[in-house]
């Protein structure tokens, strides 16, 4: 499945930004075009794939996760993307001598420690309540609850919630990021992080300098009453997953425009997806061809204690990969970062576009609450579904 990709004078999408290719034009050929503008954002990505010799995994004997744990390691990119964007940006692009970012990377070692907290280790301790014995193939749906649970766990950086009928409630985001009891202040999560690596990682990061246009009226304007400007001081940075199921054996025709959009939203962290049992990361589309990240690739595991600095090359890719959208599972998981109350509110009207031009959306939008939503702790409302359910179960929408 691992296709080169070969590219078109198509235009090309990646996270929210696009990039038009004239391959017959002696531009390309100069240092800022067009071609190493998008390969150095596609490098810039953090690549993770199975690993070997690290820590045994909870008496298991397990030291690589090869042939089976390619879904934690999409997870791991995706939760990565959102990472990257809430600490450096969404323009920052790969370079020397970046502290913050050798310290993002040193969290996804794998190593069962409070420095690594998205190590595959600590992704299967989250993972326990699917009650599957280390080894088992983890699909979309339990990925992103894993990822969310080992995001509550820290005390600083953005909050997950997991979209568990394929609806997000505007109600249950709002309750979560205009929490004054969240730890959303810079200066309270530095105090909080009992480690410095962990503020820098996950206390509030660099503004966006990436602007989009055509975004309509924000989420809720009509109910602000004034107060927008206390909402967005408390809003708390939000990473939005969305496990969806959009078929049976391939994904229905009907939702491959929708999946396409959705890589244009400035807010897109990526899709987690890929065939049955052999997940990968997409990050992007050229026509009807989905460019993503591999990691069926075997490298040895680094050090817990090393200086990552040294094996960063090793989280990076320079190949463009791609498989045509057709071909791709209907079991994937949808992301999205908003860093703020005005990030989020252009999400939701990119989202309100999408829905209003689709009669099959991908997924949907509710002002309100879920069903059941006056029944939740309001400190307990971050999930949707029940731990317990099977990656068999995601939502489909046929």
């Amino acid at each position: 499945m691992s296709t080169p990709h070969k590219f078109t004078d198509e235009p090309t999408w990646m996270m929210g930004q696009c990039y038009k290719y004239m391959k017959s034009s002696q531009a390309e050929k100069a240092e800022n075009s067009t071609a190493k503008q998008f390969l150095r954002h596609f490098r810039s990505r953090i690549w993770v794939t199975y690993r070997k010799g690290f820590p045994e995994i909870s008496s298991s004997k397990y030291t690589s996760d090869a042939g089976w744990g390619c879904m934690l390691r999409s997870g791991q990119m995706i939760l990565a993307q959102g990472l990257l964007d809430h600490a450096l940006g969404r323009d920052w692009r790969l370079v020397k001598e970046n502290k913050a970012y050798y310290d993002l990377l040193r969290s996804f070692l794998d190593f069962p420690i409070y420095e690594c907290p998205f190590s595959i280790h600590n992704l299967l301790v989250a993972g326990r309540c699917f009650d599957k014995p280390v080894g088992q193939w983890f699909g979309p749906h339990a990925a992103c609850y894993m990822l969310q649970q080992c995001m509550d766990s820290q005390e600083t950086g953005p909050k997950v919630m997991v979209s568990g009928d394929g609806t997000i409630y505007l109600e249950s985001i709002l309750s979560t990021c205009t929490d004054p009891d969240s730890d959303n202040d810079a200066q309270k999560d530095d105090e909080a992080a009992p480690k410095e690596s962990r503020s820098k990682i996950l206390s509030e990061g660099k503004d966006s300098q990436t602007n989009t246009t055509g975004a309509g009226a924000g989420a809720g304007e009509d109910q602000s009453d004034g107060k927008d400007e206390k909402v967005k001081e408390l809003w708390r940075p939000l990473i939005i997953l969305i496990p969806v199921r959009l078929g049976v054996e391939k994904i229905n025709p009907v939702y491959l425009e929708g999946i396409l959009r959705c890589f244009q939203f400035r807010q897109s962290i990526g899709i987690i997806g890929g065939k049955p049992r052999s997940s990968l990361y997409f990050v992007g589309f050229q026509g009807k061809h989905l460019l993503y990240l591999d990691p069926h690739h075997v490298q040895q595991s680094v050090p817990g204690t090393a200086n990552a600095s040294k094996y960063s090359h090793t989280f990076h890719c320079d190949d463009v990969l791609s498989t045509p959208i057709s071909n791709v599972d209907p079991s994937i998981a949808l992301g999205f970062y908003c860093r703020d109350r005005e990030d989020f509110d252009d999400f939701w009207a990119h989202a309100s576009a999408l829905l209003s031009d689709n009669e099959y959306p991908i997924f949907r939008i509710s002002n309100g609450g879920p069903p059941n939503y006056d029944a939740i702790d309001k400190e307990d409302n971050s999930s949707d579904f029940s731990a317990n359910d099977s990656d068999d179960d995601d939502f489909v929408l046929i």
